[in-house]
């Protein structure tokens, strides 16, 4: 009977089991630290895009640039 092998890299050693577990959380802040930037970035940019929609609007109606 063949044996099946599994479709993933198993840990070599338990030491190694031990280490993921231990800096897990470590990985897990570094990850949402991430994505927090990345949100941060998208909004400022969002804001960025929406003041200069306001800008160019007024500028196409002639109007003063500097409220």
């Amino acid at each position: 009977m063949p044996t099946l092998k599994p479709s993933f890299n198993l840990p070599i050693s338990i030491s190694e089991i031990v280490l993921t577990k231990r800096y897990m959380p470590e990985i897990r802040n570094l990850s949402l630290s991430i994505i927090k930037k990345g949100r941060e970035q998208a909004a400022a940019y969002r804001s960025i895009e929406r003041w200069h929609k306001v800008v160019y609007a007024k500028s196409a109606k002639g109007g003063d640039l500097f409220w």
